[in-house]
Order: structure tokens, then C-alpha cells, then sequence
């Protein structure tokens, strides 16, 4: 029987210890003579295509990851505890070599900011270094970044009149658990239960980070509808960054607010603007309020200029346009 492209694909990748991009796996199947590439056909763009429709189908044979350097590589489901554990070997020998400045983890509240205030949610920093004292029994219990999002009321009556009944039902608080990247099982569940812990006083919680595997997403999916965390894969252009799962909503805790409050500069100074707008009475202005908050908060880049000299000046990597491979 006729070896097809895709038979000559699994037998090529089973011959590889670390996942390989498409012209990895071109050249070997060409160089073993596993497939005979027609006169018709170009073979680069051939494997490059038959990959991608591994990972449309929802094949099970086939997993892709995205590397160091930004491209998809491949491997066998079936080798993948091997394969990864080879991987990550891979990347701490090259990053060792690589005179390439790292970025900060820090550096992605930038952009995360910046996509939040496209969706009119204020966003703050919490910095831990404002904690009182060094607690190892409380872990896991600061975000990186809290915020909040207002409703829009057309008359200023309705919104104290909302603000009189129900506070609550006019704005809705968010905790953010910032990451560089998530890339295998165990390390999404390690970053997925800090975000859990971090965000029990919040309506909303997220995970936020620069790169996500897509081989994690059903597991994703799976931590979602259980603990009600959302996920979110920043780019670097910020307003292109993507929603994977929304959070699920829940009331705030108010007690966990109180030890923040309490023990956080950051996060008491948020909750207090907040509170005076909430509470202005005839003798505050709810521009100026909202004025104070605003310049409490984490500034945003609004210009693609902009935006490429932040990323360059802090070693950000940036993101192509996404290919089908």
C-alpha cells in the first residue's frame, strides 16, 4: 500500500526527542525517503499544511506547542512526557547560550493595562513590596493587578439612585494573576490554583499570560467550569490579545478586601477611590473623583508606535500575525 503524506508525517515525528517545526519534519522525510512529493506539489508548504489539519481535526496522534523563538513545533501525544521533559532541557541550554536580554514578568502589566482600558476596565499594579511584614502562611494572596469596571448611566440621578440601592450592581471588581508563559499540564495547574487563591475576594479572576499552549485549552476549559477562573493569552499588540475562557462571576468577599486592605498600600488606596465614588454626596464632583482614580491606575499605551518601543525597550518579544501552522 501507498505510504500517504500523513503516514510519512507520524513515522517522521516518531523519530524525533524534542517537538520540531515543519521544515524539521519536511527535511527528514525527504532525506529517508518516506513520501514522494509529486512534481506538483511544493513539500515545505505540503507538511506545513498537513500539520495544521492535525491540529484543526482535533487529531489526537498530533500535539503543537509554540517554542522560545515563536514558532509552532510538533510531536507524538503518545511520547509527549518524554518529549516535553527533553524540551524544557533544550530551551534552559539555549536561553544559558543566548546573549538575548530576558524579559520581565513584570513588564507584561503594560500591555495587560492597555487591553483592559480598550474594554473600559481601570486596572492597578498591587505591588507586593507594599505588604506589611513577610508572611509564608500567606502566599497565593495578592494579585498583580486589580480592577474595575463601571456601568454606564445617561443621567447622573440613576447612578446615585443605583448607588443608594445597590452598590454592587454598578460596577464589578477584577483580580488578575500575571504569567509568562504556561506551557504543559503541571505548570497550569500550579498558575491556574495561584490565580484561584488570589482572586477570591474579586467578582471576576484571571490568568493572564504572554503564551499559552493550545494543548492545554480543554484542560482550560475543564479548571473553568469547576473553579470559574478565566484565561486570558496576551499579545504584543495588547488589543489583539485573546480571551480563552471568561471567568465566572461570584460576589465579592468582603472579608478577604479587609486583609488586603489592611495589609497592602495598593490595594487600599484602589478600594478607597473606588469607595469615594460610590459614596459622593452635593459637595464631590464624580468627574473629579473619577479623575482620582484614573490617575491612580496603571497608564496605557494607545498607539501601535508606542506600543513596539515598549516592547523593544523591555525585550518583549513580538508576536507575528498567526499562521494556519
Amino acid at each position: 500500500m501507498k505510504k500517504t503524506l500523513t503516514d510519512a508525517i507520524i513515522e517522521g515525528l516518531e523519530n524525533f526527542k524534542i517537538p520540531v517545526d515543519f521544515k524539521q519534519i519536511c527535511t527528514f522525510i525527504q532525506e529517508q525517503k518516506l513520501y514522494d512529493f509529486q512534481n506538483a506539489e511544493t513539500p515545505m508548504n505540503s507538511v506545513s499544511s498537513r500539520l495544521g489539519n492535525f491540529i484543526r481535526s482535533g487529531d489526537s496522534r498530533v500535539k503543537r506547542m509554540e517554542s522560545s523563538e515563536g514558532k509552532y513545533v510538533y510531536y507524538l501525544a503518545k511520547n509527549e512526557t518524554a518529549i516535553l521533559s527533553n524540551f524544557e532541557v533544550g530551551v534552559t541550554e539555549n536561553s544559558n547560550r543566548s546573549n538575548e536580554k530576558e524579559y520581565k514578568e513584570k513588564s507584561l502589566h503594560m500591555l495587560l493595562s492597555s487591553y483592559l482600558g480598550s474594554i473600559e476596565i481601570l486596572s492597578k499594579t498591587i505591588s507586593h513590596e507594599k505588604s506589611k511584614g513577610k508572611d509564608e502562611n500567606q502566599i497565593w494572596t495578592h494579585p498583580d493587578m486589580i480592577g474595575i469596571k463601571f456601568h454606564k448611566f445617561q443621567n447622573p440621578e440613576s447612578r446615585k439612585f443605583m448607588t443608594t440601592i445597590k452598590n454592587h450592581k454598578i460596577f464589578k471588581l477584577y483580580s488578575y494573576e500575571i504569567k509568562k508563559d504556561v506551557k504543559t499540564d503541571i505548570d497550569l495547574k500550579e498558575k491556574y490554583f495561584q490565580a484561584v487563591s488570589n482572586s477570591s475576594w474579586a467578582n471576576l479572576g484571571y490568568l493572564v499570560a504572554y503564551k499559552v499552549s493550545v494543548n492545554l485549552y480543554s484542560e482550560i476549559e475543564r479548571l473553568n467550569e469547576s473553579f470559574g477562573i478565566g484565561v486570558i493569552e496576551l499579545h504584543s499588540n495588547p488589543f489583539r490579545s485573546k480571551v480563552i475562557v471568561d471567568a465566572k462571576f461570584k460576589d465579592i468577599d468582603l472579608k478577604t478586601i479587609d486583609k488586603l486592605c489592611n495589609n497592602n498600600y495598593d490595594f487600599k488606596d484602589f478600594v478607597e477611590k473606588i469607595n469615594n465614588i460610590l459614596n459622593e454626596d452635593k459637595d464631590k464632583n464624580h468627574e473629579v473623583l473619577m479623575k482620582a482614580l484614573n490617575e491612580t491606575c496603571d497608564p496605557c499605551l494607545l498607539h501601535e508606535e508606542a506600543i513596539k518601543e515598549y516592547c523593544k525597550q523591555n525585550h518583549i518579544p513580538l508576536k507575528e500575525k498567526e499562521e494556519d501552522n
